[in-house]
């Protein structure tokens, strides 16, 4: 019997090659596909305090490893 599907929302985005390799390299030593990792920075980074607005989130993605804000 298949796995039942948990996370139902499919998001697209735009990253530089310069990223990816970079997402590839941290997913890789963690034994994790990219799309694992991302889902688990997102997850880790914004959490449920987010939701409720207790979090700035133009913060949370700052701390991220080779993000910055511009126009922050």
């Amino acid at each position: 019997m298949p796995k039942p599907i948990e996370n139902t929302e499919r998001i697209s985005t735009f990253v530089t090659p310069e990223q990816l390799s970079e997402l590839k390299i941290q997913a890789k030593s963690k034994g994790m596909t990219v799309s694992g990792f991302i889902r688990m920075l997102i997850i880790d980074g914004i959490g449920t305090s987010a939701v409720s607005g207790d979090v700035d989130i133009d913060e949370v993605f700052a701390s991220m490893p080779g993000k910055e804000v511009k126009g922050g």
